[in-house]
């Protein structure tokens, strides 16, 4: 019983976050040189960026090399993949993809 309504709660929330997935692209490759505001610079010429993520090593407080771009529309998160995706920043190619999820339960 637990277990379903751990489910449910999360497909809840995945649900009303679908939008913001569908509009969120991951932004990989990227050289230790790159900062949030870098990639909002780059990202916000495909479309109107709402928010830029570049999760951090806990110890050494550096990016992990990826990032998550934010945008207003589904649309101009497709078009950013399709003008953005193998270009050179700071000599490095890097790849953009649509943001994938799973959903992880642990059963006893």
């Amino acid at each position: 019983m637990k277990i379903e309504k751990k489910a449910y709660f999360y497909f809840k929330i995945l649900k009303s976050k679908k939008k913001r997935l569908d509009a969120t692209i991951y932004v990989g490759g990227l050289d230790e040189k790159v900062s949030e505001t870098i990639l909002w610079e780059l990202f916000v010429q495909a479309g109107p960026v709402v928010n830029v993520h570049m999760p951090k090593d806990r110890t050494t407080q550096n990016h992990q090399g990826y990032g998550f771009v934010e945008f207003m529309s589904e649309e101009d998160a497709d078009y950013a993949i399709k003008i953005m995706n193998m270009i050179k920043l700071y000599g490095k190619p890097i790849r953009v993809n649509k943001v994938r999820f799973k959903i992880l339960i642990k059963t006893p």
